[in-house]
């Protein structure tokens, strides 16, 4: 899935007994990965207490590519397949595992970018039917930046995605 330089992603959609599902396409309108959220817990009234975790998969047999888990406050906790952790969102920042800024986002509607600490573009984000996510060339390298970008964009935009991953 990171190996494009666009992906669209289109809102969020019953999943039956699973949750809720969000498709991810290519620049051919061709599918490319999933993104899951898990049905709410029984105790709906302890809810806020729950720490949702969405997982993003490749589309063919649907290895899993990466994990978001919500951390405390704003935060937001990124893992790759393993387990092993790539990085966090704070607020607007995306943050790699070491601890450096990677990106920040700047929104100016109805498009947004993540520009890098040199003022590079990153990735553009538009709305389309659910998002465009567009890497920019200084985004394209790094498949670990591209991972963290796609959950930034997951969080930042989940009004545009129709979905609530961010409370």
């Amino acid at each position: 899935m990171l190996e494009h330089p666009l992906l669209l992603l289109r809102p969020w959609r019953p999943d039956g007994p699973r949750g809720q599902r969000l498709d991810v396409l290519g620049p051919e309108g061709l599918a490319v990965g999933i993104i899951r959220r898990g049905p709410a817990g029984r105790l709906a009234w302890l809810r806020w207490w729950d720490r949702p975790v969405l997982a993003v998969h490749e589309n063919e047999d649907e290895p899993l590519l990466c994990t978001l888990a919500r951390g405390w406050g704003l935060r937001w906790l990124v893992s790759d397949a393993d387990g092993t952790p790539v990085g966090r969102l704070a607020g607007p920042f995306v943050v790699n595992a070491g601890g450096q800024q990677v990106a920040v986002l700047r929104r100016s509607p109805p498009r947004s970018r993540y520009l890098d600490p040199r003022r590079r573009e990153l990735a553009r984000v538009e709305p389309d039917g659910g998002v465009r996510l567009t890497f920019g060339a200084d985004g394209q390298g790094n498949p670990f930046v591209k991972m963290l970008l796609l959950a930034a964009v997951l969080v930042h935009h989940a009004a545009e995605l129709k979905g609530e991953p961010a409370t």
